[in-house]
């Protein structure tokens, strides 16, 4: 029950922020007689309609664009990772070979190191 009231006060708070930032509504007081308040709502119903509308019809557009046209800018994801990879026994794997850059040979001369 606590998480049904938890998920409803969300809901209202994200609504009110919503409709704060959209101009869906005006919040002013005025100094009243004998020190109290007057607190009045401005709710612009006209605005509401109009901003659910459009994000319907945007949520249609997008819901129907990913279903029947893939994307053309998405790229095929690669991991990095060579596809002739070989697992071992021990739960490794060993890269293939690679010809191109051969470990030196033993008659290779080491280069002095500057001390």
């Amino acid at each position: 029950m606590r998480n049904l009231l938890a998920l409803l006060a969300a809901g209202v708070l994200v609504f009110l922020g919503i409709g704060w930032y959209l101009g869906w509504y005006k919040i002013s007081t005025t100094p009243g007689a004998d020190g109290h308040r007057q607190i009045s709502i401005d709710l612009n119903t006209n605005k509401i309609k109009d901003d659910v509308n459009k994000g319907e019809s945007k949520l249609h557009d997008a819901l129907s664009n990913d279903k029947n046209q893939p994307s053309s800018t998405s790229k095929p994801v690669t991991t990095g990772i060579p596809t002739s990879l070989r697992p071992t026994d021990d739960g490794g794997f060993v890269l293939p070979s690679d010809n191109s850059n051969p470990p030196p040979s033993a008659g290779t001369p080491k280069l002095p190191i500057p001390q």
